[in-house]
């Protein structure tokens, strides 16, 4: 029989057809698509300047479906979700939304770096 340690509890959520995605993501997704990238990132803050969340946006391209990929682990987002926790190393539960717009075109990964604080729960109460 295997055991198991947890390290960090990080807690994973999927929306499809979210309206209206928030503009952090919108911004992103459009700076990338200017840019002629499939991908990009960044760092969100709370009202303080003080960094509350990793947020990246993927295009879909052709007829793939990103957001079930990441949701039944074909593409993984633990790499993700550890890059987080290793720039952190501050041992607390994360929080991942995958999120896709209603107009589609691309997904948003987006990493609360506390599963408790007012970001994790902002995106809660305004997606599920």
């Amino acid at each position: 029989m295997a055991s198991l340690t947890v390290e960090r509890e990080s807690r994973y959520r999927f929306a499809d057809g979210v309206e209206p995605m928030f503009e952090a993501a919108r911004e992103t997704w459009q700076e990338a698509a200017a840019a002629g990238e499939g991908m990009g990132s960044r760092v969100t803050r709370d009202t303080d300047g003080e960094p509350n969340g990793a947020l990246y946006v993927f295009g879909e391209a052709g007829a793939r479906d990103l957001l079930g990929e990441f949701r039944s682990g074909t593409t993984p987002l633990e790499p993700l979700v550890d890059r987080v926790n290793d720039d952190l190393a501050d041992g607390e539960p994360r929080s991942v939304f995958v999120l896709r717009p209603a107009e589609g075109g691309y997904v948003v990964v987006y990493i609360a770096f506390r599963a408790d604080g007012v970001l994790a729960r902002t995106v809660r109460d305004t997606y599920f």
